[in-house]
């Protein structure tokens, strides 16, 4: 685990630059997709969720990150049948990713990085735009 600086800035270049956004998106995708049939399960999002979403500093509950997958199917799983698909999921992560943006602004905030976390991947977009 390493240590970056975030801000909401940071957050909606990565989004904007769309190869970048959606290469991560598929990425992510492909592995809470662990069977690889193009859809994601409630099960397999709240087996997935805990690993991308969830802080290791913070553990979530069991009913607390079902009542969260219950709240994202309702939301994105728009022809209602029961699976996540990749467009469902990339909307899933840019709601998330723009909602952080948001709160963030302009705030500088010194955060933990999980080597392969959306954050981190943020960070090095914009360190290699920097270059």
């Amino acid at each position: 685990m390493s240590v970056g600086l975030l801000t909401g800035s940071t957050l909606m270049k990565f989004i904007e630059n769309k190869d970048a956004f959606e290469n991560c998106v598929n990425e992510y995708f492909k592995r809470v997709d662990a069977s690889g049939k193009g859809g994601i399960s409630r099960d397999m999002l709240c087996k997935g969720f805990g690993g991308f979403f969830v802080p290791e500093s913070d553990p979530q509950s069991k009913e607390e990150i079902e009542r969260v997958c219950d709240t994202v199917f309702e939301r994105f799983d728009k022809d209602q049948n029961g699976k996540i698909d990749r467009g469902e999921f990339g909307s899933l992560l840019r709601e998330i990713m723009l909602a952080m943006a948001q709160g963030l602004g302009n705030t500088v905030v010194l955060v933990y990085l999980d080597r392969d976390g959306l954050l981190s991947r943020a960070i090095k977009h914009e360190s290699a735009r920097e270059k």
